[in-house]
């Protein structure tokens, strides 16, 4: 028995694809966030594995932090700011 051309096996292998993309559509149809929440969940999942869910905790703190900062330097943009000339931090 022969096997299969080239041009045969690309067919195969277009039409399994459509078939996995259609069920992987489907699933998402049923389930919306499932892809969200199993990105989110292998991610830390690999992190803990690795021993980097420490060290990410952290950057997720700094971030917020960071985001606290800029909020609070958007409610006062009329108040001087560090970046102004006349600014001294108060002790």
């Amino acid at each position: 028995m022969a096997g299969l051309t080239v041009t045969e096996k690309e067919h195969w292998k277009e039409r399994i694809a459509r078939r996995i993309d259609r069920r992987i559509a489907a699933i998402e149809a049923e389930e919306p966030n499932l892809m969200d929440r199993v990105k989110r969940e292998a991610r830390e999942r690999a992190l803990e594995s690795l021993g980097l869910a420490p060290l990410q905790a952290e950057l997720d703190e700094a971030k917020a932090h960071q985001k606290r900062l800029a909020s609070a330097k958007r409610r006062s943009s009329g108040r001087c700011w560090p970046t102004c000339a006349a600014w001294t931090p108060t002790r």
